[in-house]
């Protein structure tokens, strides 16, 4: 087999965390019938399913963190809200794609975690980095032969309809090609980075290009360095929204999803600051206070969309889950990239389900952490005799 049956659980992960893009296409192309994330879920169970057969199951007893107490109540605050939003439509939607799109990718996980013997980071690494380059591949090959979708003055393919979400699937494949290339990379892997780099430029979204240069920024930079570079960054921007009509029109373009509109979801936010509910306004009531309309809507900004419909405490447990998460992925610099790729894009698009990757990389990096990293080379010592015994 070209996969071993002990590399399936990695597998099964990774497509969970970075496989909307293949499968995206996928499902334009040949199975329409089927919801893109439903068609994931299937596989990864599958894969994990095929795997336990061939390894002895067993229930790790973990000790219950700080974390997992946080997502517990995280989640009950979710239903607690949910049960007095003046929306309905809205309110009966979002928790219905919280459940499909972060409750059952993160039970899957878990599920999947239960009989991993050892981490094998390598084997992560490895599956990842291959994973992204085919799916880069394949992306590229229908892009550029006939599956490309326009959207105005930017650029989608089949099977994904929103240019951000686009841009977002290629940006995290390219972040794991960046965060896994060394020197004597192969040819492949250098032409899948090229590629993925203008497909990410082809799609005209900023958030997941700036997304990918601040999260190897963050890896790979001296904090000083980053500092001088964050301020030169600005600096050049705000003299070209002075000077250059150009830069003007890229940076402050008018639009459904422009900088500009953000702003004024972050001022309705702000400027309602002191009069928001300890426990919000109720979950996927943000439409109704914002448009006078029961319909989906968000401040795109997953601090603001909490603190507005859940309330300050359920903002301390998101923050406190993101922290606890980033410290824990200090081991695996490939995690802490996606991670914090995930978190500056759900900081200027999509909303609380709109984010799952964000709350399934928080559910990996918490078991992943918790595997021993030589579990079947302790469980293969032996104790010492006593030799007073003998």
């Amino acid at each position: 087999m070209l996969i071993k049956y002990k590399s399936l659980p990695i597998l099964a992960f990774v497509i969970l965390i970075s496989g909307q893009l293949v499968f995206s296409i996928a499902h334009g192309l040949f199975m329409d019938f089927v919801p893109i994330s439903l068609l994931i879920y299937i596989f990864a169970i599958i894969l994990l399913i095929i795997y336990f057969p061939h390894n002895n199951f067993i229930f790790y007893k973990k000790k219950i963190a700080f974390f997992d107490l946080a997502a517990f109540i995280f989640i009950t605050m979710i239903v607690i809200s949910y049960s007095f939003s003046p929306a309905t439509f809205a309110a009966n939607s979002k928790l219905v794609s919280t459940f499909y799109l972060i409750l059952l990718p993160s039970l899957t996980i878990i599920f999947g975690f239960l009989s991993i013997k050892e981490k094998q980071s390598d084997k992560l690494i490895l599956i990842a980095k291959n994973f992204s380059i085919v799916s880069i591949f394949i992306a590229s090959s229908i892009f550029y032969f006939g599956a490309e979708v326009e959207v105005g003055v930017k650029s989608t393919i089949i099977g994904i309809d929103n240019s951000i979400w686009f841009a977002r699937y290629v940006g995290i494949l390219l972040l794991v090609l960046l965060l896994t290339f060394k020197v004597n990379s192969k040819y492949l892997h250098i032409i899948s980075i090229i590629l993925a780099i203008i497909l990410l430029y082809q799609s005209g979204s900023r958030g997941p290009i700036l997304g990918v240069l601040i999260s190897v920024a963050l890896l790979r930079l001296n904090r000083t360095v980053f500092v001088m570079i964050l301020l030169s960054m600005f600096l050049l921007i705000i003299i070209g929204i002075n000077s250059f009509n150009g830069v003007k029109e890229l940076l402050l373009s008018m639009n459904d999803f422009s900088s500009l509109e953000r702003i004024q979801h972050y001022q309705f936010v702000f400027n309602q600051l002191l009069e928001i509910p300890f426990f919000g306004y109720g979950y996927g009531s943000y439409g109704l206070m914002y448009l006078g309309s029961d319909i989906i809507f968000y401040p795109h900004n997953l601090f603001l969309e909490v603190l507005y419909e859940m309330g300050i405490f359920a903002l301390v447990l998101i923050i406190y889950m993101i922290a606890s998460s980033l410290k824990r992925a200090n081991n695996l610099e490939i995690l802490k990239g996606i991670l914090i790729f995930m978190l500056f894009n759900s900081m200027v698009s999509g909303n609380i389900p709109g984010n799952y990757g964000l709350f399934s990389i928080m559910v990996f990096i918490r078991c992943w952490e918790s595997i021993p990293q030589e579990y079947s080379l302790n469980r293969m010592r032996k104790p010492k005799k006593n030799k007073n015994l003998a």
